[in-house]
């Protein structure tokens, strides 16, 4: 157990509001997020971010660290929270709506990092193109999402790839220079889209 972990929560939501904190099997989206990282056993700090008086209600239940979250990017407000020391550590950003997860799934984007030493980003397959797609090339990585219309594909094995917004993860020592979560050598981490 040797990594930080952030879920970035805020308060407010342009598209769906009230999102990190909607119900979901009798609580809180981002309390299942935070459940899965506690039983993973895989982070030995766990830090919130947000910018709501009601998302930090919520937290008091959980063993985890809450601080303010700026304005600014996911990655630059998880920069923001991060000790010289735990920059040395595996950095994983999960996302607070994410609330299917479960312990396997973060263990498998670890493990995939680990296997590779690449950032991992999980991702869901299409048996067709939607608004935004990222593609892997022939050395297994992926690259920033492409936006066109629907593009059908023909056969049963879903080639195209969907940020699934749930899980980012870096391995030791990679993130002091990331700026954003389409980095080098990013590798996929597949969830079942159901």
């Amino acid at each position: 157990m040797n990594g930080f972990l952030h879920i970035p929560c805020k308060s407010t939501s342009v598209r769906c509001p009230g999102k990190n904190l909607a119900l979901v099997g009798g609580k809180p989206s981002v309390c299942w997020v935070i459940e899965a990282a506690l039983e993973s056993g895989l982070f030995n700090r766990i830090v919130v971010s947000t910018d709501g008086d009601d998302v930090r209600r919520v937290l008091e239940a959980y063993p985890v660290g809450v601080v303010s979250q700026s304005p600014s990017t996911v990655i630059d407000t998880t920069h923001d929270i991060l000790e010289e020391e735990d920059y040395e550590d595996r950095i994983t950003i999960m996302l607070p709506t994410v609330c299917l997860l479960i312990p396997d799934d973060i263990q498998g984007a670890i493990d995939e990092s680990n296997l590779y030493d690449d950032p991992v980003m999980a991702v869901v397959g299409f048996p067709y193109r939607l608004d935004e797609v990222v593609l892997q090339d022939e050395s297994g990585h992926v690259h920033r999402p492409l936006t066109h219309g629907p593009a059908w594909i023909h056969d049963n094995d879903p080639q195209y790839l969907i940020d699934a917004g749930a899980i980012y993860t870096f391995p030791p020592g990679r993130f002091r220079d990331v700026s954003g979560m389409y980095v080098q050598k990013l590798r996929p981490y597949r969830i079942p889209r159901t």
